[in-house]
C-alpha cells in the first residue's frame, strides 16, 4: 500500500479504537457493583455574615453588616470537625450541629439511585457572636475505585429570634449542589429543635458520587423543606408563615 494511503486508514482505526474504548468505559460503570457506605466531612466554614431580623415586620433586614462573628467574642466558640461525620458550631448556651449518619448499601450499579444516609440539623440556641454562616459538605465513597466526592455548599441563615412566632425565628440551611443542575433547597429548623433529611444519589460518569435528592419525612414538626427563594425574597419571607404554608405542598422535595 502506498504510504500516503496508509494515513487515512490509521486515523480511521485510531478513531474506532477510541470510540470502542469510550463505549466500554460506559458499560463498565454500569456493570460495576458498588457496596459499602458513604462518609461525610465538613470543610471551609464561613466565619462572617449577616443575621436576619424578623422582628422588624416593615423591613426585616439583616444586621451585623458582614462582621466576623465566628472569631468568637463569646467564649468558648466551638467550630469542630473532631467527631467523624459531624460539624459543630456556636456556644452559649447550646451549640448547633450537622450529623451525617451513613446508610450501608450493597450491590448498586453505576447510575442506580440509592440512599447515602441522613443529615440531622440541630438548631442550637447559640449566642449570635458565635455563629458560622456556611460550610462545604463533602460526601465520600471510600470503598470505590477513585470515585470523586459529591460537593455541596451549605449556607446557614440565622435569625435573632425577635419574631412573633417560632416560624419567624426558624434558622435554615440552603443546599447548593455542586456539579449538578439541581435548584437550591432551603431546609428550615425551629429554634432549639432537630430535623433530619434523607440524602440520595448515584455514582455516574468518571465515576463520581452525585447527590440527586434531599427529602424530609412527612409530618416532621421541627422543620420544613422548600425550594430556596432568591436572597432578597428570603429576607422578606422571614422564614415565617409563608414557608410553613409551603411546607405541606413541598414536604418531600425530590430532584
Amino acid at each position: 500500500m502506498h504510504p500516503r494511503a496508509q494515513f487515512p486508514l490509521q486515523v480511521l482505526l485510531l478513531t474506532a479504537a477510541l470510540c470502542l474504548g469510550v463505549a466500554r468505559t460506559g458499560h463498565a460503570l454500569q456493570d460495576q457493583v458498588f457496596s459499602g457506605s458513604i462518609t461525610a466531612s465538613f470543610q471551609s466554614p464561613v466565619t462572617s455574615g449577616n443575621v436576619i431580623n424578623p422582628g422588624n415586620v416593615t423591613n426585616p433586614t439583616t444586621f451585623f453588616d458582614n462582621k466576623a462573628t465566628a472569631v468568637c467574642s463569646v467564649a468558648p466558640c466551638i467550630v469542630s470537625n473532631a467527631v467523624p461525620n459531624t460539624f459543630t458550631w456556636g456556644a452559649n448556651p447550646e451549640s448547633s450541629s450537622f450529623v451525617f449518619t451513613p446508610t450501608p448499601f450493597a450491590d448498586k450499579h453505576g447510575g442506580d439511585i440509592f440512599e447515602f444516609g441522613t443529615l440531622a440539623y440541630h438548631n442550637g440556641t447559640s449566642d449570635l457572636s458565635t455563629l458560622v454562616f456556611g460550610v462545604t459538605l463533602h460526601l465520600t465513597f471510600p470503598g470505590g475505585p477513585n470515585v470523586s466526592d459529591s460537593i455541596s455548599t451549605l449556607g446557614i441563615s440565622t435569625t435573632n429570634n425577635t419574631g412573633a412566632t417560632s416560624a419567624t425565628n426558624a434558622d435554615s440551611v440552603t443546599f447548593v449542589f455542586g456539579g449538578t443542575d439541581l435548584s437550591p433547597l432551603l431546609f428550615g429548623v425551629f429554634e432549639g429543635k432537630t430535623a433530619t433529611v434523607t440524602l440520595k444519589g448515584s455514582i455516574i460518569n468518571d465515576p463520581q458520587l452525585v447527590l440527586t435528592s434531599v427529602t424530609l419525612p412527612p409530618g416532621d414538626p421541627n422543620g420544613f423543606l422548600v425550594p430556596a427563594p432568591e436572597p432578597g425574597s428570603l429576607i422578606l419571607l422571614g422564614l415565617g408563615l409563608g414557608a410553613i404554608a409551603l411546607t405541606r405542598r413541598f414536604r418531600s422535595v425530590k430532584r
